[in-house]
């Protein structure tokens, strides 16, 4: 019976996570890339948007969206572009509760 009872507390307390993907440049719908020089611009290295969604009773409430943690990243970096992003998938659930989320990392480089 114990173990058992352990082996339910383990799968209850899982969690997942998986590299999404790697992208050498985003640049969001409007930027222009010609009309900024790229050499002069500033760049602030490592920085890291998220969207989380929760999880209730197993089920997904609402879907973690890619263009959010986009903009995240880009608003906590002062920038226009993020370039060398690494995008990351999570999953985490416990007894009755959890959370999916996408967290993209990378350079933002300001424009301006």
């Amino acid at each position: 019976m114990k173990k058992i009872f352990a082996a339910l507390i383990i799968f209850f307390l899982c969690g997942c996570t998986s590299s999404t993907g790697h992208l050498s440049v985003i640049v969001p719908p409007g930027v222009k890339l010609s009309s900024f020089g790229l050499a002069q611009s500033s760049v602030k290295t490592q920085v890291t948007g998220t969207d989380t969604s929760p999880i209730l009773l197993f089920l997904p409430i609402g879907q973690p969206q890619f263009d959010k943690a986009v903009h995240n990243a880009l608003l906590k970096g002062h920038g226009q572009i993020l370039t060398d992003v690494r995008v990351t998938d999570s999953t985490y659930w416990f007894i009755f509760f959890g959370w999916n989320q996408i967290k993209v990392t990378g350079n933002v480089v300001d424009l301006q």
